[in-house]
């Protein structure tokens, strides 16, 4: 999705816009964005903010769970096990 960073000035102005691009049906007051790094954004972080940075959204005020990261990538096969777990070849999806 993209937008105009200039037209945003609060972080519920970014809610209604993702709410209005994405025609989600949510109330905004429970809806969380987070950065890259698993940050919760507040309307200081508004103006930060570039038309390339991915983010992510919790509907229902979920904390950022590292399964964000994951649910990026399709899991092409699996490498090998070892003591510390599984690695597998994954392929960033692009979403």
């Amino acid at each position: 999705m993209r937008f105009s960073s200039s037209s945003i000035r609060s972080l519920n102005r970014l809610k209604n816009i993702i709410v209005k691009q994405l025609n989600l049906n949510v109330n905004i007051e429970q809806m969380i964005i987070f950065n890259y790094k698993g940050i919760e954004i507040d309307d200081a972080d508004i103006e930060y903010l570039t038309h390339l940075q991915t983010l992510y959204i919790s509907l229902d005020g979920a904390s950022f769970s590292v399964y964000n990261y994951v649910n990026e990538y399709k899991f092409v096969k699996w490498i090998k096990s070892g003591g510390y777990g599984k690695v597998y070849l994954g392929k960033y999806s692009n979403l």
